[in-house]
């Protein structure tokens, strides 16, 4: 009886090992994880003195307030938040957008590229992808089975009016305070970076990112990679960071990953302090039903570039559990006072 026991036992455990391997295999291989597109020949034309614009959107894979929960999820949900998404951004027809959450085929979001969905219908011209998230299958939600996520093809996007150059990215420490299988299945947290060519002679530098969310010890490690990107290009030319930063402002909560980020050189926040505390409703960007803090942010360098607006784009509802933040800017002249 003991030996059919523990024969039992090793084929148990040889069964949930093999698994587990093929689950956490990936559907890709690896130099396919990051690639440009360019999808139209369409060049938009800059001049030194015109305002250009950004957007950072978490758009959560359309899924709306149901990111993450254990729910049976329905394709027209996916359909209708892709078109309030289209007619917002078409409406606010940014220069450039960093994306977070984006699946590019994955089963939880009926198998749709929803970065080929918002480049082709928004005209956008160029796109660098950084797939974060691939797995045959991802057993979450635990429970129940027929809502788990299955095949998983997920990760970050930046869209360019302009051609992108010198792509990359940088994969981030994984959570520090998690077992081996949880970090097999979770997603990999990555700064995008590229360039994007105004014009010959004008190139702003794009990072886009996503931090982790649930571990702080590993948010602050991660800040500080960020912050040592950003100083390392801050003096050479115009630099953007956005993305879902996934911490409350600096100057709410000192000890997150915001402080070590704004204690970079020339750095400076599209919603500063003053602007924030003069209606924090207003810069709220997530939850977007009740939004309750500011997690998203556009950070530049003020040496290169001057803010000139700013707002939180409400009118996409509750297509993502974020809500987009908009900035407006110019670069600055070399006569340009600091």
């Amino acid at each position: 009886m003991a030996r059919i026991i523990i024969t039992l036992l090793f084929f148990v455990t040889l069964g949930i090992t093999s698994l587990f391997i093929v689950a956490s295999e990936g559907n890709l291989e690896k130099d396919q994880h990051f690639s440009t597109t360019q999808y139209d020949s369409k060049i938009k034309q800059f001049e030194r003195s015109d305002t250009l614009s950004v957007v950072t959107f978490n758009i959560g894979y359309l899924s709306g307030m149901t990111n993450n929960l254990a729910v049976e999820r329905v394709e027209e949900l996916y359909h209708q938040n892709l078109s309030v998404a289209l007619k917002t951004l078409e409406r606010i027809e940014a220069d450039m957008i960093g994306l977070q959450e984006v699946d590019f085929g994955s089963q939880r979001s009926f198998m749709y590229n929803q970065l080929d969905s918002l480049a082709l219908q928004l005209d956008y011209p160029y796109a660098y992808r950084s797939v974060n998230w691939d797995k045959k299958f991802v057993p979450f939600p635990y429970w129940p089975l027929g809502h788990q996520f299955g095949k998983m093809l997920s990760g970050q996007a930046i869209l360019s009016m302009f051609p992108v150059a010198n792509a990359q990215t940088i994969t981030l420490i994984k959570p520090i305070n998690t077992s081996f299988v949880y970090n097999a299945f979770y997603i990999d947290r990555l700064v995008q970076v590229c360039d994007l060519v105004l014009a010959p002679g004008d190139t702003i530098r794009v990072m886009n990112l996503h931090l982790e969310a649930f571990d702080q010890e590993t948010r602050l490690a991660q800040a500080e990679t960020v912050k040592q990107l950003f100083e390392s290009y801050s003096d050479q030319l115009p630099v953007l960071l956005i993305g879902d930063f996934n911490s409350p402002p600096e100057y709410l909560q000192p000890d997150d990953a915001m402080s070590v980020i704004m204690s970079a050189k020339h750095i400076r926040s599209a919603v500063d302090s003053l602007t924030y505390e003069s209606s924090p409703a207003s810069f709220n960007t997530f939850n977007s039903r009740e939004p309750y803090q500011m997690i998203d942010y556009i950070l530049y360098n003020e040496n290169f570039i001057t803010s000139v607006g700013q707002s939180v784009i409400s009118e996409t509802g509750e297509i993502s559990d974020h809500l987009p933040l908009l900035m407006k800017f110019v670069l600055r002249g070399e006569n340009d006072e600091n």
